[in-house]
């Protein structure tokens, strides 16, 4: 089980961070400042000054999206629309292993269950065609798991696969002592993997096909990760640290600051919380880097809110969801129009009462009758805007808030010192405009 002090310090109330003095102390100027920042206000958020609230309600939010693969088990598939039980990504079994993990560590399933959930995610992943230990991105489960062929080629993401691995490793140091066998089979599939396929001149690129008779590459993606702001941040840290990409890959990535609503920030693609935060689930950035992302992070906060003020928004959180009435978009600082559930709390893990207070009336806004959250909602009135939900966008709610435990669980890990340490020198190497270089 983890730590219990890891367990003790996810409990934390949002009522004080709601409170109209908290708001006052905490206007927008005041996100500028260093001053302040998730040393003085907890990184984990629980609903409504009820600990655990929501907890169960998610869970069995999550367990909604499972689809069964053998008279053993259910894996996650990719979303509750009309034929979204069907099929899945690779991300999502990675995420259903965290979240499995996390729930674990709540309490809200047995460790027996979440060991043998954890066992068939495996084992569905062990009788994947992978190509050079990479796992296939799209995944049919009709007539049991099988990597989806399109045009005779099957398609392999370095992201999407790179999911995986982080959470294979994840799970490979929580099984380590009391069930080294499954331990053992984790590390297994990553040691077969060779991300050297995707490295090009020493940049992560994105997918390439594969011809699914001969096994002979026959597309490579030209796109390739260059930004550490980004949700590679996290993955290319972890790689490194198993050592299945050279470090030269981080060394290459930029990372450049731009003016939004007035304030300096990282610059992003499409400018998405989900771009800019999915570090902070797996490292406490505020305290790591407060010259470097910290400072980013809290610009962001500050230029969501100023922006939504000025639309007349009551609630904010910006990231790629579903784009009404069952679409998908990218959606972010320069494209406001719907408010992401998971984005509001990846905002509150910064600590800072502006977000934390956000985070409360879109977590009230939201159906907690026990199916998945609502994906998107109208940022003036709080209604859901789309039918169906995403098994991703779920499991990323589920794990920003609570983020200490899959801290917790991510330090457990062989690639965290290393990756910790990278993110302490972006001080150095890329302090905020202003600060200088050290």
């Amino acid at each position: 089980m983890i730590d219990s002090r890891v367990r003790a310090r996810r409990i934390l109330s949002l009522a004080a961070f709601a409170s109209a003095s908290a708001l006052g102390a905490w206007g927008l100027t005041t996100c500028r400042s260093t001053q302040a920042r998730a040393s003085d206000a907890p990184s984990t958020i629980s609903a409504l000054g009820s600990p655990g609230a929501y907890d169960g309600a998610l869970y069995r939010g999550l367990t909604a999206f499972r689809a069964s693969v053998s008279a053993q088990g259910a894996v996650a598939a990719d979303n509750n629309g009309p034929f979204g039980l069907q099929w899945t990504k690779c991300t999502n079994l990675a995420f259903d292993l965290l979240t499995e993990l996390v729930a674990e560590a709540l309490g809200l399933v047995g460790q027996a269950d979440a060991q043998n959930h954890v066992q068939t995610v495996v084992e569905m992943l062990e009788q994947l065609p992978a190509y050079h230990g990479i796992f296939p991105e799209f995944i049919q489960l009709n007539g049991g798991p099988h990597a989806e062929v399109k045009d005779g080629k099957r398609s392999y993401s370095s992201l999407d696969s790179a999911w995986v691995t982080l959470a294979l490793s994840v799970v490979e140091g929580r099984y380590a002592e009391p069930q080294p066998a499954l331990a053992r089979r984790s590390q297994a599939l990553i040691e077969k993997q060779d991300y050297g396929v995707f490295v090009d001149s020493n940049l992560l690129l994105g997918n390439l096909s594969v011809d699914a008779t001969s096994g002979a590459v026959v597309d490579k993606s030209t796109f390739s990760y260059g930004d550490r702001n980004s949700e590679a941040r996290p993955l290319v840290l972890s790689l490194i640290g198993m050592h299945k990409v050279p470090p030269e890959v981080w060394d290459t990535m930029a990372y450049s600051w731009v003016d939004r609503a007035g304030l300096s920030i990282a610059s992003s693609y499409r400018w998405s919380a989900f771009v800019e935060l999915s570090g902070q689930l797996f490292f406490d950035e505020m305290t790591l880097a407060p010259r470097s992302l910290a400072r980013s992070h809290e610009n962001y906060v500050a230029a969501s809110a100023k922006i939504a003020e000025a639309k007349g928004q009551r609630l904010w959180g910006y990231a790629p969801s579903c784009e009404p009435p069952d679409g998908y978009a990218e959606f972010g600082l320069d494209r406001p129009d719907v408010v992401t559930p998971y984005a509001a709390a990846e905002l509150a893990t910064t600590g800072l009462p502006l977000a934390a207070a956000n985070l409360q009336r879109v977590l009230q806004s939201l159906d907690w009758s026990g199916a998945p959250a609502a994906d998107a909602l109208d940022p003036v009135s709080g209604r859901s805007l789309c039918t169906s939900a995403r098994m991703l966008d779920q499991s990323l709610l589920f794990l920003a808030l609570h983020v200490d435990i899959v801290r917790g669980l991510s330090r457990q890990t062989a690639w965290y010192p290393s990756a910790e340490a990278r993110i302490r020198d972006m001080d150095r190497t890329h302090p905020a405009p202003g600060l200088g270089l050290q």
